[in-house]
């Protein structure tokens, strides 16, 4: 028998395309943010510049941009055999390779620097390391001589990296005394330092003459801390590409020498492991650095307040120069006869 009969609902039960949505939408941004946290905590990279200063507690001397349309890399045997990817080395860079407004970042850096120095009675030697390979210290040694010696400044750099020497391939010349030889006491520092172009003998390398795995020991002897002092002797300051010392230990003793100790890191690509046990070594060798420079903030490709008003200028005058080619009386500037 019939106990109910069936109607038609009035709306159908499903789907709900509108709750459907909302739920949807609701639950994306929770597993979005989520997700955002948990690859923020987990990331070992440095990512922000907060998280140096929250495992130092010095400053950040300069900020250099990223380096756009340049061969940064070398290409290295591959990986795996004959069909892996090929392993990649960050290339050191000298002042001809970057753009102006990277060029302008390193002269920050300078004025930094020469400015801690002068209050200290001028000169001395800084040296330069970081974290781990590839970050971009090399090329921050080479460029920050590079701008001491065009404010005038007599300068040696100094390359202590045995492992891995590229500053002689960045500058375009080759060691006939190296370090390693002056070290051992076979040579004067004399003998080792080459003029380089275009700066001639304001700017002085003493290369690595050996990759070998004896020579790096030698940078712990008593002969490194008085060929520092030679340099300096001889030179307004020094500067010294340092290996990264989480790495290797080589330059340590350099380390506690010096005026300065610089590190130089790249957003992206250092990891924070890492800048904390270098962190920790330091503070342990009571060591403690001058302060950051930090690679990879912006772009090359930005125009800086300089650039922008040379270009300013330069539109000006040419603007000016065409009005006096056609007659037109041209504007008077302050000093104009």
């Amino acid at each position: 028998r019939l106990e109910t009969e069936a109607t038609p609902p009035d709306n159908q039960a499903s789907p709900r395309p509108v709750l459907t949505i909302f739920v949807g939408l609701i639950g994306g941004a929770v597993l979005g943010i989520g997700a955002a946290f948990a690859l923020q905590t987990l990331d070992p990279r440095l990512r922000r510049e907060d998280q140096l200063r929250d495992l130092y507690s010095i400053p950040i001397l300069a900020r250099i941009p990223r380096e756009v349309g340049v061969r940064a890399f070398t290409s290295g045997p591959r990986r795996l055999l004959v069909f892996g990817e090929r392993r990649r080395h960050r290339r050191a860079l000298p002042p001809g390779r970057l753009s102006p407004t990277t060029r302008e970042a390193y002269r920050t850096l300078r004025a930094m620097i020469e400015a801690s120095h002068r209050r200290r009675g001028g000169g001395g030697s800084v040296l330069v390391t970081g974290p781990s390979p590839s970050e971009g210290k090399t090329t921050t040694a080479i460029n920050l001589a590079a701008a001491f010696a065009t404010a005038g400044h007599s300068v040696i750099l100094i390359e202590s990296d045995f492992r891995r020497p590229t500053i002689g391939e960045a500058l375009g010349v080759r060691p006939t005394v190296g370090i390693g030889r002056v070290l051992l006491g076979e040579a004067g520092i004399d003998d080792g330092l080459i003029d380089t172009q275009p700066f001639g003998d304001r700017l002085r390398v003493l290369l690595a003459d050996s990759d070998g795995e004896v020579l790096p020991e030698l940078l712990s002897l008593p002969a490194a801390g008085s060929l520092i002092e030679e340099a300096k002797s001889r030179a307004d300051y020094v500067i010294i590409d340092s290996p990264p010392l989480t790495e290797v230990i080589d330059a340590l003793p350099i380390a506690q020498q010096v005026d300065d100790v610089l590190i130089v890191t790249r957003l992206g690509s250092s990891k924070l492991p890492q800048l904390a046990r270098l962190a920790d070594l330091l503070s342990q060798n009571d060591i403690r650095p001058s302060g950051f420079v930090v690679v990879g903030v912006g772009s090359s490709a930005r125009e800086s307040y300089y650039l922008s008003a040379r270009r300013e200028r330069s539109n000006s005058d040419r603007a000016a120069g065409s009005d006096r080619s056609e007659g037109k009386p041209g504007r008077r500037t302050a000093g104009s006869v």
